[in-house]
């Protein structure tokens, strides 16, 4: 221990008479350490960090499957009560429904998340209220039953300020009277980690007062998928025992409801790996991986800067090395010291780093879209600890080793003599010894930065595409304005009367070139999928056909959205109940139900629907899912013969739309004082939300390109300088027998750039190699695109000639007497 305290000792007091290189190696230790911490936080609250629940690793999430429909799929109510009854290998399993809600009491009339549930859903979670309680078993008997409703901690404070006496207390839902039975715990924030958390949950009991329109009646159908479950295992079960139970347990079903449940089958997962929607989850995995893999070469670019410093700190030792030696000191010991100092400036560095990856977590963390939700809010905790630690102590001693190279093989009677000299040889580019050792170095380091540069070049191009991608509608001038007018009890017709009176409002607002109704906004994903097929070609008996997006709009919708039909009509006002069935399909629809026919005139049934439907009109494809999401099939419905109590009021602007969208919003409200709005958001606003992952990636690996650019940069220019100053009396001689400074120069500039053009080469090759499992990451960019990979390497050829220009340009001035005479 004595040994050790002395090594310690001596290292410190050794790097403190050097503070310059030592600021150097902490600062690029903190910028490595300090980027994979601040992406290692983000992975850990996405991937890591587990839901506050009771015992977790018990919980599994539960789905159902579709030969004709790829993914994991929601399950239906009915098949849900009968794996809850059948299946003995849980201990309890419950449902989860999630809705919006106008929630009436507290303050102005609100629209808010909500998720209806089971009555043993707060049990299965293994979950204690704060305040109240959970729900009665009586509260989910019977259709209809629950009087109750449980609220989140933020909704309480938020809405309710922490009132104590809130509990026990009637609250208007839906204009429905619910009592408050109790309060969620405050870190408890539903099972997703990307969708907005439910402010309050309410019996599934309820669904028919609660959901309207198609949404309640779909949910009581066996072929109506809504419904995600959690389950929670039995003691002595494990996930493959619980898997075949449900795969007997589907085969049952389909052989019991052969209508309703033909191919049907379950999919179970760890609660874990549910949080995030799995589509979804394998491109947050990959993006994760890619970021995790950048800073890694961060990491090993500022660690091989650090190793260069050292190996140069080591040569000009090799003195103080002969002496130590000659004076009977072990080579082990001064093996040793070199570790422990470079330990101790990968530990400093670890602490700066971790300081820089606090600042860094909490702008990222500020600049996040406003439908990130807390809970996804990374922190410092114990495993990020751990981790920086581990991670700098591997660091430390990795790039501690390279000082060993040189100092160990010191030729004591050299090193006496004149060191300058023994070194002599191994200069830049040198054949053998520490100067071979710092040219591969610096080869390595603009290796991985090209690796790192051809990265940041692919997402920062495909962030440019996706900016300028036409999306195939009207994306500058247009707003919307979801309206829930279920939540206010209203029935079909007045529903139907306050649309059309609201579009004649907003159409009323100066500005307002036309506008429409939708149920659906664009640039999200599809909330409403039904399947369908052609009329001439029914499906299979118990089959639906595939799930197709359904929009239900009013008349002048593509007008308004600037949708170009390129075949028949889109919808009229003679569009009603009483008259035929009437769609306008997408050309992606059209081709895969028609291929090389025409569409117009065509019919095609929705399932469960025996009254055919004409298609009328056909548009152009659009990106409506999503900037980054290709067209998909899309079927549109005239609102008049397919009635939704959910609907955006979407208006085309002549100017800026964000002012508009004010005037047009209280010209809604003025229609009914104590209907809940949404706030309005303009498509620019809803396309730059789709944007924000993929720009905040462009960004990180930009920032993390130009810091590996900067090190390798120094990397070069501080071997250049110290190989220059090895080879003065080269210099001197040569000047001596007549060579040209300009002639100096360019042997220097050749000798250095060779490092760097091998470098250059072999991180292109290496970006090549593994760059295509990327590819789903990037927008209308190949990853093998050719200007990512020249704009690479001209900025390292450049960087390269700026970090070598002012060392040869020194050397060249040198005065030859002078050169000979410091030899």
């Amino acid at each position: 221990m004595t040994d050790l305290a002395r090594t310690w000792r001596q290292a410190v007091r050794g790097l403190a008479r050097t503070p310059a290189l030592t600021f150097a190696a902490i600062a690029s230790f903190a910028l490595g350490i300090g980027a994979n911490t601040l992406i290692f936080t983000f992975l850990n609250a996405l991937f890591l960090s587990p839901l506050p629940v009771t015992d977790p690793a018990r919980l599994i999430a539960i789905y159902s499957t579709d030969p004709e429909n790829p993914g994991l799929l929601p399950i239906s109510q009915p098949n849900a009560v009968d794996l809850r009854e059948q299946v003995k290998a849980f201990s309890g399993l419950a449902a989860v429904r999630s809705t919006s809600v106008a929630l009436l009491d507290g303050g102005e009339p609100e629209m808010v998340p909500a998720a209806l549930v089971n009555g043993n859903y707060f049990s299965v979670l293994g979950l204690v209220p704060e305040r109240g309680r959970f729900f009665q078993p009586e509260e989910d008997a019977a259709p209809g039953a629950g009087t109750a409703v449980v609220l989140s901690h933020a909704l309480w404070q938020r809405r309710f300020g922490g009132a104590p006496g809130l509990v026990g207390k009637t609250i208007r839902i839906n204009g429905l009277p619910l009592t408050v039975a109790g309060i969620a715990p405050a870190d408890f924030a539903g099972l997703s980690l990307i969708d907005e958390p439910p402010q309050l949950w309410i019996p599934l009991s309820l669904s028919q007062q609660i959901l309207s329109g198609p949404q309640a009646r779909g949910l009581l159908r066996r072929n109506g998928r809504q419904l995600q479950l959690v389950a929670r295992l039995q003691p002595t079960m494990t996930l493959d025992a619980a898997r075949g139970a449900l795969d007997a347990a589907a085969r049952d079903l389909a052989r019991i409801y052969p209508e309703e449940n033909r191919g049907l089958g379950f999919a179970a997962l760890p609660l874990a790996e549910a949080t995030i929607p799995q589509a979804l989850r394998g491109r947050l995995v990959k993006a994760g991986a890619l970021l995790a893999a950048v800073v890694g070469l961060l990491l090993l670019v500022a660690g091989a800067n650090v190793a260069n410093l050292l190996l140069a700190r080591a040569l000009s030792r090799d003195r103080e090395t002969a002496v130590r030696v000659a004076l009977g000191a072990r080579r082990g010991q001064l093996a040793a010291l070199l570790l422990t100092e470079g330990l101790a400036l990968a530990l400093a560095g670890g602490a700066v780093g971790l300081l820089l990856a606090s600042w860094g977590r909490a702008l990222l963390w500020r600049l996040r879209p406003p439908f990130f939700p807390e809970s996804l809010a990374p922190h410092l905790d114990a495993r990020v600890l751990a981790f920086t630690f581990a991670v700098s102590l591997v660091t430390g001693l990795l790039f501690g080793l390279a000082p060993l190279a040189g100092s160990l093989r010191t030729d004591l009677a050299a090193a006496l003599g004149n060191a300058a000299a023994a070194i002599g040889s191994g200069g830049y580019g040198g054949r053998r010894g520490p100067g071979s050792l710092r040219a591969l170095l610096v080869g390595a380091q603009v290796a991985l930065s090209a690796v790192v540069l051809v990265g940041a070049g692919l997402f920062v191009h495909s962030l440019i595409r996706a900016e300028q991608t036409d999306l195939g509608f009207e994306r500058e001038r247009l707003f919307g304005i979801p309206v829930d007018l279920g939540a206010r009890g209203y029935a079909q017709e007045p529903a139907q009367e306050f649309y059309r009176n609201a579009v004649a409002r907003v159409k009323a607002v100066p500005g307002v070139a036309s506008a429409a109704v939708s149920s659906r906004f664009l640039l999200v994903p599809a909330g409403e999928r039904i399947g369908l097929t052609p009329s001439d070609r029914p499906p299979a008996p118990g089959t639906e056909g595939v799930l197709i997006g359904v929009d239900r709009v009013g008349p002048r919708y593509f007008e308004t959205v600037g949708l170009r039909l390129v075949a028949g009509r889109g919808f009229l006002d003679s569009d009603r109940l009483t008259t035929p069935q009437v769609a306008v399909v997408n050309r992606a629809l059209a081709r895969w139900l028609w291929p090389g026919e025409n569409a117009i005139g065509r019919r095609f049934n929705f399932s469960g629907d025996p009254i055919p439907t004409e298609v009328v009109g056909i548009t152009e494809d659009a990106r409506l899912e999503g900037v980054s999401s290709p067209p998909e099939p899309v079927v549109w419905v005239p609102v008049a013969q397919a009635y939704s109590p959910v609907m955006i009021i979407l208006a085309r602007t002549e100017g800026d739309p964000a002012p508009i969208a004010a005037l047009a919003r209280r010209e809604i409200q003025a229609l009914d004082r104590v209907l809940p709005l949404l706030e309005a958001r303009t498509i620019r606003q809803v396309a730059e939300r789709s944007l924000w992952a993929p720009r905040m990636s462009a960004g990180l690996l930009a920032a993390f390109a130009l810091l590996a650019a900067l090190l390798a940069g120094i990397g070069i220019y501080g071997v250049a300088t110290h190989a220059a100053r090895q080879r003065d009396r080269e210099i001197g001689l040569r000047m001596a027998l007549g060579a040209q400074r300009g002639q100096v120069r360019a042997l220097l500039l050749g000798a250095g750039f060779r490092p760097i053009a091998i470098g250059t080469a072999v991180g292109l090759a290496v970006a090549f190699a593994f760059a295509r499992p990327f590819a789903p990451l990037l927008l209308g960019v190949s990853p093998f695109d050719p200007w990512s990979y020249g704009a690479a390497a001209l900025a390292l050829f450049a960087l390269g000639l700026l970090s070598l220009l002012l060392p040869a340009w020194r050397a060249a001035r040198a005065e030859p007497a002078t050169a000979l005479r410091a030899q």
